[in-house]
């Protein structure tokens, strides 16, 4: 079997992307952080991908409510 392909998901806000990289990588996947905004602009697909890691933190900040605004922009 070949290696896994990993998306750490990058935003504002997000943290921790680096250690779930690590932690990927050690457990033997291929791994690439990228930003939302490459989705968005189709430059990059979730096709290219087996797993989509969406690292801790506080989204677009805690004041709306952690990752409300990243919600609503999934279900564009």
């Amino acid at each position: 079997m070949g290696k896994v392909n990993v998306c750490i998901l990058r935003t504002a806000g997000t943290n921790c992307d680096l250690e779930t990289a690590f932690a990927f990588k050690k457990a033997g996947s291929r791994v690439r952080l990228v930003h939302i905004n490459r989705f968005f602009s189709a430059r990059e697909s979730f096709n290219n991908y087996q797993i989509l890691a969406i690292p801790g933190g506080f989204t677009y900040g805690d004041d709306v409510g952690a990752g409300k605004i990243l919600a609503n922009e999934f279900q564009v």
